[in-house]
């Protein structure tokens, strides 16, 4: 099955365009609704994690470095799933 979870994108530290083109093309329709799902509830977690690496930043920080310190990888992490949910 495709979406075992060492097959599961999220689940890895990193993997190629390449590796998810072909992981997003083996899944069938039904495994295809459920990853879509799972993506929104990764938005979902990307803006609950940006406000509590921003505010944890902001305390050490200042306000500047913070925005910074916590856009960077919620942006990334908005790529990949905007990314994920556009080719789906």
């Amino acid at each position: 099955m495709a979406t075992s979870p060492k097959n599961i994108l999220d689940a890895r530290f990193y993997y190629s365009f390449e590796e998810a083109r072909d992981f997003l093309v083996s899944i069938n329709q039904k495994e295809r609704e459920i990853f879509l799902r799972n993506e929104g509830i990764d938005l979902i977690f990307i803006c609950l994690y940006f406000l509590v690496i921003y505010q944890t930043a902001e305390k050490i920080f200042k306000k500047n470095i913070a925005l910074m310190i916590s856009i960077l990888p919620s942006a990334f992490d908005l790529i990949e799933t905007g990314s994920i949910i556009f080719y789906l």
